[in-house]
């Protein structure tokens, strides 16, 4: 048996020079039009955009895609019931090739668009309207963010806690060219979070939009999974979560145990809780069970492991900016370690964290991190939005193997293709 322990740490993003300067572009009408036929099997171009991020031409195919579940649906928990939130008006589309990765959402009647775009180390915040012109504007989310990981009885498969860093992936796919995998997650909130919206559900909507949107572009690249929006809980009035103080492993638990005994029939194969508690304003806080599929929740010594996630998030975090975060701790539950934690190690960047790489801490050659990296606390900058290869190899293998047990869902591409009829009008 594995010792259960949690650590974690203090990050500081490093403010650095963007590879994509802000800035401002108008697509033509011919670019317009393409966008809008775009579909899961027919990507189009926008050479505009190509041409902005300095991408060559035809590299970055534009495919619309699925954000939700079928039959999510978004409840509001009032001090005066239960009320159900609209659908979604907005399409949403992805493009990625290798150092490059935008998401935008349109909204239907208006043709506003929310999105971002990344490349290597920078990210700009996108905003707009389909028929005026796209505004990139610098993401600012400067502030410090922490994470712990629980290790349960059957979390990991040697009694030191270390995973053997396994091949590259083995995928003959082209990045983004193929998703193979669905993995639906429910998400639930905290008031303390929604307070950040002033209680709004359809801003608090958007922002989980956003950020599932902005996590897609790395998943769908990197490990050929598509992440589902699922049931969704915004509470306005009182919640059930009472523990502060900051322990976020009693914040874990307390949300796994209330999940286990209250939502047993809301589908999903991951759970994360949104919070608003003992965080900053531009802060993060977030800690996760680690190789944890489909678990619904079970005790085990007074704890509640199980496909659970929980992220504290200042109110002023763009959900773009956040987006790596909220990935890096559903990377847990999916069952990778830190990198510094794999034998050998992925990375030199921490040796703070027992029973995982304790020497001299050293930057990467190229100089920066990845998702599941502690790289940008030791001044090696900000990480990347990727998975490492080794991180690949692992969570793939993870995904294949619970696809075989029923877990995790063969994507479909016709089932996005059923629910695309835009309805936006120029």
């Amino acid at each position: 048996m594995s010792e259960n322990r949690t650590q974690g740490f203090p990050i500081t993003e490093a403010s650095e020079a963007p590879g994509i300067e802000p800035g401002r572009i108008t697509l033509n009408r011919a670019e317009i039009n393409s966008l809008l036929a775009s579909t899961p099997a027919h990507a189009k171009s926008l050479p505009s955009l190509e041409k902005y991020t300095g991408s060559r031409a035809g590299s970055l195919e534009f495919r619309r895609v699925s954000l939700f579940a079928e039959g999510a649906r978004t409840q509001v928990l009032t001090d005066r019931g239960t009320l159900i939130q609209p659908p979604s008006r907005r399409d949403f589309y992805v493009a990625t090739n290798a150092s490059t990765g935008i998401g935008l959402a349109v909204e239907r009647d208006s043709g506003e668009i929310r999105g971002f775009v990344v490349k290597n180390k920078s990210k700009l915040e996108i905003k707009g309207n389909l028929m005026v012109g796209l505004n990139m504007t610098e993401i600012a989310d400067s502030g410090p963010a922490s994470c712990g990981t629980e290790l349960s009885e059957h979390s990991i498969d040697s009694d030191s806690g270390s995973i053997v860093a396994p091949l590259s992936s083995q995928s003959s796919a082209l990045p983004g060219e193929t998703i193979s995998y669905e993995a639906v997650v429910a998400v639930d909130t905290d008031n303390e979070w929604m307070q950040g919206f002033d209680n709004d559900p359809a801003a608090a909507s958007l922002w989980i939009e956003d950020a599932f949107l902005a996590m897609n572009v790395f998943f769908e690249r990197d490990l050929e999974l598509r992440l589902l929006i699922g049931d969704v809980i915004l509470r306005t009035a009182s919640d059930p979560y009472v523990v502060t103080g900051g322990n976020r492993s009693d914040q874990l638990d307390e949300f796994g145990a209330h999940w286990k005994d209250n939502h047993p029939d809301v589908y999903r194969q991951f759970a994360a809780l949104l919070s608003g508690r003992d965080i900053s304003s531009w802060g993060f806080s977030g800690i996760a069970w680690l190789d944890q599929y489909c678990d619904y929740g079970r005790s085990w010594g007074g704890r509640t492991p199980g496909s659970y996630s929980y992220n504290a998030i200042g109110p002023q975090r763009s959900a773009a900016g956040t987006a790596i975060y909220i990935g890096h701790e559903l990377g847990h539950n999916m069952g990778s370690p830190h990198t510094h934690c794999y034998s050998p190690p992925v990375d030199e960047c921490y040796n703070g964290e027992g029973d995982c790489f304790s020497g001299t801490q050293s930057c990467p050659s190229n100089g920066s991190g990845t998702i599941m990296s502690y790289c940008h606390i030791t001044g090696c900058g900000t990480n990347r939005q990727e998975f490492h290869p080794s991180v690949q190899s692992l969570i793939e293998s993870n995904l294949a193997y619970e696809l075989i047990e029923g877990c995790i869902l063969p994507h479909e591409n016709s089932l996005d293709e059923l629910i695309f009829n835009s309805g936006f009008e120029n």
